[in-house]
Order: C-alpha cells, then structure tokens, then sequence
C-alpha cells in the first residue's frame, strides 16, 4: 500500500488536530520541520522497537539483547568518529548518504553508511551487524558499488580510495575493522564493470547461474538453475554412498 509517509491525523498529533480538526486542512503543503527533540525521539523509538522485535522473535531477553546491539554498533560509532572528526557534515562528512548513478544506467542507486574525505584520500564505511557470515572488505561488490557511488557525487578526484567493513559480532582473525585501500583509477574499470553488469540484468534472457550467490536469493525456490545445482551437488556429495541394505544382500548371495 502508497501512500504519505505520516498520517496527517497520526497518534503523535491528535492533541491538535482533535482540538482543532481545521489545522489539517489549513496545514496541507507545509513541510513539517523537525527538531533536535523530535530526532532523538524518532532514533530511541526505532532502536527500541528493533531490539524488543528482535528479543521477542528469538526469545533473548532484552537486555542482553540491546546490550549486544549497543556494544556492536560502538565499535562502529567509534571508528567513525575518529574519521568525522573536525569535519562539516555534507561537506567532507556524508551518513547515510543517498547515491545516484541511474545516468550511467537505470537503477543504480543506494544509501552508503558513511563516507568521509581525508586529505587526497576518500573512506566509505559499512557497518555490518550480522555474526552469522563474515564479510571480507578485499573485493567486496557491495564496497566498491557504494565507492563508486560517492565518487560519482562528489566528482573530484582523490589518490586512493579506503573501503572498510565494521563487523563487530562475527569472528575474523585480522578483527572487527578491515580495509580494502585502492587507487582511485581502480574505479575506470569498475564503472564500465558494474554498468555492463547492471545493462546484463535487462537482457531479455538474462541468463540464470547458480554458485554461493544463491544464499539470500528470494527466487531461489522457483529457479530451475538452482533446483538443477543442487540435485548436481547431491550427486557429488553421494557418489561414493553404498547402501549397507544392498551390502549385506550381496553378502547373503
């Protein structure tokens, strides 16, 4: 369902609008400016309301689970905090900065986390909070996308480029930050990479190749390139399975 984004007779406004119903209409068209108070409301509410989702779907008891979430996520504030510092937001500091390449090809957009200008240098940070998979920064996709991105906004030119993951809550041996630093002439071949492979999507038979990719796939259950990957991948795993029933018959004989 579309619609606005707010109700103009939303719970959080009812102390108006029930005293006085004509401000609805009287208020139509003017942008609702929202103050400091009002964001930190909006932030504590979403936090809250993930973490309570979160303990309730997992039967982790709350506090342990924000307090896992609070530690997490720290870890990240920190590392980007030391980078921001001394810096002017939307100037040399952007958060959750919205990218938009769709005029190098249609629907190439995103939302990077964080991405700060250092000298000659440009870092674009992700924070991940899953523990379940480890996520590599070397030749991570999805890094050199959000890299991409911000350097198609910005347009200026920077020696080198650092991306970097921040997963605090999943086990690797060089630690919860990790960096992938390249020349910023990297990004020649991989803008006619990521074009091509955007254009590829609009094929009329796009081609269906199944591999690791498939994980998170939401199609996969309907894919006749997946389905036949994995009765392959059965196959191999069993070639070498002898039934113990057809043994001992063989014995008997």
């Amino acid at each position: 369902m579309s619609g606005p984004a707010h109700s103009r007779i939303g719970a959080s406004s009812r102390h108006r609008w029930a005293r006085c119903p004509g401000s609805v209409k009287l208020s139509e068209g003017i942008e609702s400016i929202s103050g400091e108070a009002a964001r930190e409301g909006t932030a504590a509410h979403e936090l809250a309301g993930n973490v309570l989702e979160r303990s309730i779907s997992r039967s982790k008891p709350w506090l342990d689970e924000l307090n896992d979430t609070v530690k997490a996520v720290s870890i990240y504030l920190e590392y980007v905090s030391k980078l921001t510092k001394g810096k002017v937001l939307g100037e040399d500091a952007f958060i959750e900065q919205r990218l938009d390449m769709s005029d190098l090809s249609a629907e190439l957009f995103g939302t990077a986390d964080c991405a700060v200008i250092c000298g000659d240098t440009l870092h674009v940070v992700d924070y991940k909070h899953g523990a379940g998979i480890v996520v590599e920064a070397k030749d991570n996709m999805q890094l050199e996308y959000y890299a991409l991105g911000v350097l198609h906004k910005l347009k200026r030119p920077f020696a080198k480029v650092q991306m970097t993951i921040v997963q605090p809550r999943a086990y690797h041996p060089d630690g919860p930050i990790r960096h992938w630093v390249v020349p910023s002439v990297h990004f020649i071949d991989a803008e006619a990479q990521i074009v091509a492979e955007a254009e590829a999507t609009r094929q009329k038979k796009a081609p269906l190749i199944a591999g690791t990719h498939c994980t998170f796939c939401v199609a996969k259950k309907i894919c006749s390139e997946f389905d036949g990957s994995q009765v392959k991948k059965a196959q191999a795993e069993f070639r070498h399975y002898k039934d113990p029933a057809l043994e001992f018959e063989a014995v008997v004989k």
